[in-house]
Formats: C-alpha cells, structure tokens, sequence
C-alpha cells in the first residue's frame, strides 16, 4: 500500500502524503493556544481522549497563518512518538501513485523547499509530495 497518496491542499498547493503517514483526517475541535509557542504550532485540541498540538503548515510555507479554529480540517499523524494534526484547506481524496511517477522536486517555490519529497505528475494534475513529518522537524525560513 505504500503507493497510496493522500490528496489535500495546504498553503493553496495540492500535495499528495503517503497514507501509511497519515493517521485519520478530522474536523478540530476547541483550539487552545499555546503560550510561547514556536509559531509554526497554532495550538492544541482534544481529540479521542489525546491532546493534538495543531501545526500550521501554511505558516511553514508563506509565513502568513490559517485559520486555525474549530471546524477546520486536520490531517493526524504521529511524528517522534507525539501526535500532530497539520491544518489543510481541503482533503480530496485518496490516489494511486507508482513510485516511479515520482520524481524528483527541481526548482519548486522556496517555502516548499525542505518540506516536498518530489513531485507527482498524473494525467490531469501535478501533485507536490510532501513527508509531514517535514513539518516538525525542517528548519523555518521566512517566505520571500
């Protein structure tokens, strides 16, 4: 199953994430924000009895924050034994994409550069791949 991607847009980009990385995809509740935060993190919500730190990709990417509030959608993973929920615009859906499609991600926009794996073209789209893990643990630069 490993070429099975899940289809979501984060910071007006459609990307596609491996779905063994993926842990559920669901609608935040209440967020509570986290003084002293690093600014990539928009909070925390419950979920299931488990406190999810609420990262902001878009952040990541532009330096600009989404709305992070209740009702949003979050992709959950677990990264380094914590889990995350990473806030997206929309999830579309769930695709095949052969390794061999992947290729690597030249010349894209300096925001993605150390969050995209590489990209993805199929028939009618071009998908960036991203690992969310990227978004925990790659070093923040200001978007230009």
């Amino acid at each position: 199953m490993r070429d099975l991607y899940l289809v979501a847009h984060i910071a007006g980009t459609q990307v596609a994430i491996c779905t063994q990385e993926v842990e559920s995809v669901v609608s935040v509740g209440e967020v509570v924000p986290i003084p002293a935060a690093p600014r990539r993190v928009a909070g925390m919500f419950a979920l299931r009895s488990r406190v999810v730190t609420l990262i902001d990709p878009t952040w990541m990417v532009t330096g600009k924050h989404s709305r992070a509030e209740e009702g949003a959608t979050a992709i959950v993973a677990e990264v380094g034994g914590h889990v995350y929920g990473f806030i997206a615009e929309a999830v579309e859906d769930v695709v095949t994409i052969p390794t061999d499609w992947i290729r690597e991600a030249g010349g894209i926009a300096s925001g993605w550069s150390d969050l995209a794996v590489g990209v993805a073209t199929m028939e009618d789209r071009t998908l960036l791949v991203v690992r969310l893990e990227n978004f925990i643990t790659a070093p923040r630069r200001l978007a230009a």
